[in-house]
């Protein structure tokens, strides 16, 4: 299982669409553009889908949205040899708020991690990203500690293997899975 961030930011119906989904909808996106990511990208992989863009430029300006994390989701469809650069995706999580790199900023694990953290080196301009386990953990783990899951019991935590154990190394909460 690869674990992949992937940020949404020049296509205006898309973050438009992003910002008013449910549980369950799925989205096709294109331009995956890291041979890694096209190469190593499976059913069932993990998204974490990241609103970003420029709020000068274009439609992009008229969308009252904050850049950052919005919903989690799973690879349906991988990429094929005659569509490589396009994967399905479902989401199975979607954040009331949107969660920014400044909700993240007390979370020293999060620096460097892509369109998630704050940034010591800059970011290059890649849509897609591949994260280690070590990353999604420790964003999955800071998500329950800002309170992101309002559904403790979410079947996102079952899953993908988060345990109490786990949420042990990075809070006090405990919650049922």
């Amino acid at each position: 299982m690869t674990y992949q961030v992937i940020k949404v930011s020049k296509d205006c119906n898309l973050i438009s669409q992003v910002l008013t989904t449910s549980i369950g909808t799925t989205y096709i996106i294109d331009g995956l553009n890291d041979n890694n990511a096209q190469s190593q990208t499976n059913i069932g992989d993990f998204i974490f889908l990241v609103l970003g863009g420029d709020h000068a430029k274009g439609c992009i300006n008229r969308l009252n949205y904050n850049n950052g994390l919005k919903a989690l989701a799973e690879v349906i469809t991988a990429p094929t040899p005659t569509k490589p650069y396009e994967i399905e995706i479902k989401i199975t999580y979607v954040f009331n708020n949107t969660v920014t790199k400044k909700d993240f900023y007390e979370y020293k694990d999060l620096i460097d991690v892509r369109s998630i953290g704050g940034s010591t080196k800059g970011e290059k301009t890649q849509a897609v990203s591949l994260i280690t386990q070590t990353n999604y953990e420790n964003i999955i783990k800071a998500l329950i500690d800002l309170g992101q899951f309002t559904n403790p019991n979410s079947q996102v935590l079952t899953q993908y293997s988060i345990s109490n154990n786990d949420l042990e190394k990075y809070t006090v909460n405990t919650i049922q899975v």
